[in-house]
């Protein structure tokens, strides 16, 4: 997980993501945005059989970012 000094959204235009997005899980089949606001913990996973392929979007232009210890989707992968 990781999370942004700003806000940061993700257009998602082919495939199936999972997403953790502070302590919620959920998928998204394309097409589908995801708005993520500043400073919320968050990691995606592509879960299709194919590429999933996405845009992401700073429109603040605030790039920094801190790196979690944590990795939400251990539990699934085991």
């Amino acid at each position: 997980m990781h999370t942004h000094k700003g806000e940061e959204s993700h257009v998602l235009l082919e495939g199936e993501i999972l997403y953790a997005l502070g302590d919620t899980l959920f998928t998204i089949t394309a097409p589908y945005i995801v708005n993520i606001p500043p400073m919320v913990p968050h990691a995606f996973k592509n879960i299709g059989e194919k590429t999933a392929n996405m845009v992401v979007i700073f429109p603040t232009n605030v790039w920094e970012y801190d790196v979690l210890d944590y990795f939400p989707f251990k539990e699934i992968e085991e």
